[in-house]
């Protein structure tokens, strides 16, 4: 008894799923489905309706079919275009559940204006229960649509009960109870299938998500690695149409040492601070990228690159103070930058290399000036033929 209560639940709906993240997973995909679904749903029945209006005037059944018809026709051109712009499931729901009770309601004031129930008409409402499996509804909409359906064509047959033989009101008691029961049957397969293929999307989806990370991410940081690159480009150029790009390589002065005299956790935590220092300044115009040991690859579409070098570095020193292990140490970081234009071709080998040559003379530099004169002052942008470079000195 529990199993089946469980079971019939998990059919009630097709996004509410024991998980958080699985339910919101969900009601995202669901969204753009049913949307979808109802836009083809509507077309359908308009050209259901149309192909009825054509036998209307082969038959010459009365103005009574063609008028309520192109009521018909003109409802479902307006769910059609209101459903392009929607995106709340409850709403996509209602317009389908209105769309198809509407329609039932136009049907039976066709019969009652003719005092019939033509053939045509029964075929008309059996499709309309037939439509109902064609929106990706749980058993709860699908049930309320079917019940609303039924109830308002018998009662209102049954409110005028001698406008027709009995017949004809059993026979349509007949076909709209035997549609409207396989069209619930046809919904909670279709649930049944829909439930257990988005877990099955969204596990993959996940795994895939994880496999992604594991492959791009560095495990120490938590920043991107060497591997993100090419996609850090494309990200960017997809974000912005034109700009510059700069690409600017740094790593700590005499790293190997720094791990030496005082460990490598010491370094670690070095790393670790300068990533996220870097991590926080930055917005979709910018990744950040390690690429091994100490060398990291900044690559950011932005017009005030100098001030946000200069928060970063007031970050850095703020962080160093506030930190136990690594105060009252001091490092340096040097850089070299390139740039270039979004709009043409761009190599991130050249780039690389380049920026890497400018690296090597400002850390050359760095060695120069240390031995010549003794003193630990931060070098100043120096301008190179390829681009820029520059060195922090970080004293806490």
């Amino acid at each position: 008894m529990k199993n089946s209560l469980q079971s019939f639940k998990q059919l009630w709906t097709t996004t509410d799923f024991d998980l958080a993240d699985i339910t919101s997973y969900a009601e995202n995909h669901l969204i753009n489905e049913t949307r979808a679904a109802l836009m083809s749903m509507s077309m359908l029945l308009m050209v259901l309706v149309l192909a009825a209006m054509g036998v209307n005037i082969e038959l010459d059944l009365g103005s009574a079919y063609f008028n309520t018809y192109l009521l018909v026709v003109v409802l479902s051109g307006h769910i059609f275009f209101s459903a392009r712009s929607m995106s709340d499931l409850k709403t996509l729901n209602m317009l389908g559940i209105t769309l198809l009770v509407l329609s039932a309601t136009a049907f039976v004031s066709i019969a009652h204006q003719t005092g019939e129930f033509t053939p045509l008409l029964f075929s008309n409402v059996v499709l309309l229960f037939m439509l109902v499996p064609l929106i990706p509804w749980g058993l709860r909409e699908a049930s309320i649509v079917v019940l609303l359906i039924y109830l308002m064509i018998t009662l209102s047959i049954g409110w005028r009960a001698n406008d027709f033989d009995a017949d004809t009101v059993w026979n349509l008691q007949f076909f709209m109870l035997g549609t409207g029961l396989i069209s619930i049957a046809l919904v909670a397969f279709n649930v049944s299938v829909r439930r257990d293929d988005m877990k099955t999307r969204f596990d993959l989806e996940k795994a895939h998500d994880r496999m992604y990370r594991l492959s791009n991410i560095d495990p120490l940081t938590g920043i991107w690695n060497r591997r993100f690159l090419p996609i850090a480009l494309t990200l960017l150029r997809e974000r912005f149409a034109t700009g510059r790009l700069h690409f600017m390589i740094f790593d700590l002065d005499a790293f190997k040492i720094l791990n030496d005299s005082h460990g490598h956790d010491y370094g670690d935590k070095i790393l670790l601070l300068i990533s996220n220092c870097f991590g926080s300044h930055l917005a979709d115009n910018g990744f950040l990228i390690r690429f091994g040991g100490d060398e990291f690859v900044l690559l950011i579409v932005s017009e005030e690159l100098e001030t946000l070098l200069e928060q970063v570095n007031i970050d850095i020193r703020h962080q160093l103070n506030k930190e136990d292990k690594i105060k009252n140490s001091g490092f340096g970081v040097s850089f070299g930058r390139v740039e270039t234009s979004l709009d043409g071709p761009v190599n991130l080998e050249r780039l690389y290399k380049d920026a890497d040559d400018i690296l090597y003379h400002i850390k050359r530099k760095r060695y120069n000036q240390d031995n010549e004169i003794g003193e630990n002052k931060s070098i100043d942008n120096v301008d190179y033929p390829l681009g820029q470079g520059s060195n922090w000195r970080l004293e806490t």
